[in-house]
């Protein structure tokens, strides 16, 4: 069964209710029943400043293992132009679950932000940071730009790198170039490179040459 509420008190506000209760069978008998209430609230703090947050919880219970597991959700993002030409977004999350019968618990914390700037009409820059604390810490970054040089031939470039709190950590880069030479076939050179930062880990670097083509 699912149940959903919309509210819309004004322009700039938003609420949200869903309440979810489903049960599983297994061979003529209850074997897990799955229970969440999710609360939303979108709103417009300015013209150009947009906020939203989600609380949900849930239960399952598994009936054959005598296992009963409760789960809370909260979230908050803030998204914006932060100039005519740039815009950003931010999110904190927060997960906690717990195993009601041994008490056992895990909580997250996760941070993610993004920009995105248009430096030109043709040129495009983004880049987000995810940031997770599980009892470790690990980040995860991600950069692109895309340049269409002129209206047949576009230049794009991309790094990503992750780092984790053992130490452990990649960086890979890829760079491309495309020319539409027809209306259903382009030509693209692309260079790949990763790196691991881990005592013998694994390097490589490759190039592809090669056509695109539809009918």
């Amino acid at each position: 069964m699912n149940y959903n509420l919309q509210y819309h008190p004004w322009d700039a506000l938003d609420l949200g209710l869903s309440v979810t209760d489903l049960w599983s069978f297994f061979q003529g008998r209850e074997a897990q029943e799955n229970a969440s209430v999710l609360t939303q609230l979108h709103g417009s703090l300015l013209p150009a400043l947009n906020l939203s947050s989600e609380v949900g919880f849930n239960r399952n219970l598994q009936l054959e293992s005598d296992k009963e597991f409760e789960t809370w959700n909260y979230q908050l993002s803030l998204d914006g132009d932060v100039f005519k030409k740039l815009g950003a977004m931010m999110t904190y999350a927060y997960r906690t679950s717990r195993e009601t019968h041994s008490g056992m618990r895990i909580a997250q914390n996760r941070f993610s932000g993004n920009l995105t700037l248009r430096l030109t009409q043709t040129i495009l820059i983004t880049g987000e940071t995810d940031v997770l604390e599980d009892g470790a810490i690990s980040v995860n970054q991600e950069y692109n730009l895309n340049w269409h040089i002129v209206p047949k031939v576009s230049f794009g470039a991309q790094s990503a790198f992750t780092s984790r709190q053992n130490g452990v950590g990649t960086e890979r880069y890829a760079y491309y170039l495309n020319y539409e030479f027809a209306r259903n076939g382009t030509m693209y050179c692309q260079i790949n490179k990763y790196d691991a930062w881990t005592a013998g880990g694994d390097k490589s670097l490759s190039a592809m040459v090669g056509v695109h083509t539809g009918f």
